[in-house]
């Protein structure tokens, strides 16, 4: 066979994966069509979160139409996100086999159904089963937003387009509660379930004229060359019906992942550091606010989604690109070599600001302290989760590239299994044991479930290396 030539980034080290001379491989592809897929994907994502919480303004009046506490009237809230968890698991296996493309225009179809059924509901249980649908629906691009920034992107800056992607996401989840506010202001809580319908149908349009099909078996189509026999071509299109097969074993693979080290421990501290960053500003905001500030349902959404907004977008300087610069500053001290512990480095920055920012919310809250200083605690929580989101993704895709669905999958699963359960104590934690000393309590368990990451920053190359690969996805 012949030689085939090194492809190397503008550094001179050589880029990985290798792409394939081949106009399919979505890492051949001009950027200008890379950027153009990634931002639909990406506006995809923000509308999945978006939906979750533009709702979360008008619980009280949601819960009292529907004749509920307004405790239960938070599960609507918490039952979407339980199920965005959920989806993936079976929408992941069937993009591997079927494609990407596919996988993600039935889904919006679902989801927009889905929306508009949540939205006509009358009653309370009626309400919880299509909003559990719309969110088993909405998994979809908060599954796979992350493989195909994997299928386009090279290992050494994904840092910085995955986080424009996590960026779209979160800000999704952050203005949800800003819109929904005015929404049911000018129109009623309907409303905040039929706009997200409205906002899919036209992405709908966009996806399917925009994007292009980025499951690509690279491993395999490496390996075609001119003038090979019928026999060798037949073996490579075996290869690829194999590789391609549905198999029930295939939607428990994320769960086989939790045997590594490397995929379990930031699976963890993500999942507290969304609760007690994020979550709990949203759980908690409608009552806390009203309480200490008498704030209306818009201004409760304002003072909740500006300052996530804006910490995410400027936790995002120190995320992304930056953690690509730290991961190629420390390469350049070995010769070269990249090790994806490296960009864990990146991290610490959000592993402070992230309890930080809640304990400040909560002594505001406690003192009823001007609400513009609530609001930034609020914005220092999320300034510290963007970056450990970002980072966190990055690492763990980084160390299984050829499994990016399966970690995506797990990641995602076990931060909306987390949030969440927070619904169900957060209120009367605060309450029981008064704001600060609860909220100076989960900042506290933040930074000791960071205890096991900083021990994978040493070990983690080593821990690697113990547990090997997993034996699928080789075709990519």
């Amino acid at each position: 066979m012949e030689q085939r030539t090194v492809v190397r980034d503008r550094f001179g080290a050589p880029v990985y994966p290798q792409p394939v001379a081949d106009g399919r491989d979505p890492m051949m592809w001009s950027m200008a069509v890379k950027l153009r897929v990634l931002v639909v994907v990406s506006l995809l994502a923000f509308v999945s979160l978006f939906t979750a919480f533009s709702i979360s303004p008008a619980i009280f009046h949601v819960a009292k139409y529907l004749d509920v506490p307004v405790v239960r009237g938070l599960y609507i809230v918490g039952i979407y996100l339980l199920f965005v968890g959920i989806g993936p698991f079976f929408f992941n296996p069937l993009a591997h086999v079927y494609g990407r493309r596919p996988v993600f225009i039935a889904g919006l179809v679902g989801f927009i159904l889905s929306a508009i059924a949540t939205g006509l509901a009358r009653s309370y249980p009626v309400m919880l089963v299509f909003r559990a649908l719309n969110g088993f629906f909405a998994g979809i691009p908060v599954g796979l937003g992350v493989v195909v920034c994997c299928d386009m992107f090279y290992l050494h800056e994904r840092g910085l387009y995955m986080g424009i992607w996590v960026l779209f996401h979160l800000t999704g989840g952050h203005l949800g509660p800003v819109v929904g506010g005015y929404i049911y202001k000018g129109l009623n809580w309907h409303w905040c379930l039929f706009m997200p319908a409205i906002a899919a149908g036209l992405l709908l349009v966009l996806f399917y004229f925009a994007v292009p099909e980025t499951l690509y078996q690279r491993a395999v189509e490496a390996h075609v060359r001119e003038g090979m026999s019928l026999y060798q071509l037949e073996l490579l299109e075996k290869q690829r019906r194999d590789s391609r097969a549905l198999r029930i074993g295939n939607f428990l693979r994320p769960l086989r992942m939790l045997r590594y080290p490397n995929v379990l421990i930031p699976c963890i501290y993500y999942a507290v550091a969304s609760g007690y960053g994020n979550m709990i500003f949203v759980d908690t905001s409608a009552i806390l606010f009203r309480f200490a500030y008498h704030f209306k349902t818009w201004q409760v959404g304002l003072l909740l989604g500006l300052p996530l907004t804006i910490g995410s977008f400027i936790g995002e300087f120190g995320a992304g690109g930056f953690s690509d610069w730290v991961a190629r500053r420390r390469a350049s001290r070995r010769g070269g070599a990249r090790v994806p512990e490296d960009r864990l480095w990146a991290m610490l920055p959000g592993v402070l600001l992230c309890p930080l920012g809640l304990i400040v919310e909560g002594y505001c809250i406690k003192h009823k302290i001007h609400w513009a200083a609530a609001g930034v605690g609020i914005c220092i929580a999320s300034m510290g989760l963007q970056i450990i989101t970002t980072v966190t993704y990055t690492y763990v895709t980084e160390c299984f590239y050829r499994q990016a669905a399966e970690v995506s999958t797990l990641l995602n699963f076990c931060r909306q299994i987390f949030c969440f359960c927070v619904a169900f104590y957060a209120m009367g934690f605060a309450w029981r044991f008064d704001v600060p000393i609860a909220w100076g309590t989960l900042a506290g368990v933040q930074l000791i479930v960071f205890i096991p990451v900083a021990l994978l920053m040493r070990k983690g190359a080593q821990w690697r290396d113990m547990f090997g690969e997993p034996g699928w996805n080789l075709d990519l």
